[in-house]
């Protein structure tokens, strides 16, 4: 079933201080609760440094979302994020 809403970040998720070791891009996966809490974050073939990659979950793991809605009840989504760099 789809949902009416989707999760949508209560704060901007500002990565402009992460310094990139160099250009490109990876994707990820993220659970979020019916409370707006991610539970879970799964990165996909990242082709740079492991703790760049780190330090980009944990702000989104930090991160609070107003969650996504089905019909008027709060649900769990998964939500896809491309990170350019």
């Amino acid at each position: 079933e789809f949902l009416s809403r989707v999760a949508i970040p209560v704060d901007e998720i500002d990565l402009q201080d992460i310094s990139s070791p160099e250009e490109g891009a990876f994707q990820m996966y993220l659970w979020i609760d019916s409370r707006g809490r991610v539970t879970r974050i799964d990165v996909q073939d990242p082709n740079v440094a492991a703790w760049f990659v780190d330090q980009i979950v944990e702000r989104f793991r930090k991160s609070r979302f107003t969650p996504g809605l089905r019909g008027d009840k709060p649900a769990a989504s998964i939500m896809h994020v491309e990170v350019i760099f």
